[in-house]
């Protein structure tokens, strides 16, 4: 087993959550010049996103984080962090499904009840349950037709994210590949840039996060620390999968 550490709650300075990366091989032919193209690695993502040393106490999450890494043994969980500003100018309630949580101290639980002796608790939820079929748009593009939006609005902005859901734990994430809105019936098809494949998909939420697990790429940032300023670790990852790593993945949160 790998241990993956999900990554702590600090100040983010900046951050670049890109598509995913496919290296290629490429080469030409020397009587025609006509040139051929062929996948020649996994694909995969990376990522890079700089700390404040001083905001939330972030240098010493990340002392920590170090640590937990060792030398960059282990890995790290990311979740992508939303931009106000690059998106739709709908309320979240509006777009999308959220699980409430109920706090203790400085640690977040899932707020569910159960239902007599069945195995499945009833999850606490809030916002706008938006049913979802998987469609191909006019054009001939991947899509997702979702429902139950505000009419005649701006309802995904590209670059987005939109979340397929099977149920409250199983989902796919895409990027939204254009500008959506929704009609008078308050119906969108949001164009995203690879198709879904779950089997059935029973709703959507937009404004939905990605997230995955990668490793540290060269070594463990150092961060020199001026008197009354403050300063940034920066960090650059790559994606790893479970089937990469002997054992699979074993997933801690030390931070609950």
């Amino acid at each position: 087993m790998t241990l993956v550490y999900r990554f702590p709650r600090v100040g983010i300075q900046a951050f670049d959550w890109p598509a995913p990366v496919q290296p290629i091989a490429q080469s030409r032919n020397l009587l025609n010049g006509r040139r051929y193209v062929t996948a020649a690695k996994r694909e995969r993502r990376v990522c890079s996103l700089t700390v404040s040393g001083l905001s939330r106490t972030g240098a010493g999450y990340m002392e920590v984080l170090k640590d937990y890494l060792r030398g960059g043994i282990n890995l790290v969980r990311l979740t992508s962090i939303r931009n106000p500003l690059l998106e739709a100018d709908v309320p979240d309630a509006q777009r999308r499904l959220t699980v409430i949580n109920w706090t203790q101290g400085e640690t977040d639980y899932p707020l569910s009840w159960q239902i007599g002796s069945g195995p499945d608790p009833l999850a606490w939820v809030t916002g706008t349950a938006l049913p979802a079929t998987v469609v191909t748009d006019s054009a001939g593009f991947p899509a997702i037709q979702i429902s139950n939006l505000p009419p005649n609005r701006l309802v995904a902005r590209v670059g987005e994210f939109v979340e397929g859901r099977q149920d409250l734990v199983v989902r796919q994430v895409r990027r939204v590949a254009r500008n959506a809105w929704s009609n008078a019936s308050g119906v969108a098809v949001v164009r995203v840039t690879r198709a879904f494949t779950l089997g059935t998909i029973v709703g959507a939420n937009l404004a939905a996060e990605d997230e995955g697990v990668f490793e540290v790429v060269g070594n463990l940032p150092r961060a020199p620390q001026p008197p009354y300023r403050d300063f940034s670790y920066n960090w650059e990852f790559q994606e790893v999968f479970a089937d990469e790593v002997t054992g699979g993945f074993e997933e801690v949160d030390p931070w609950r």
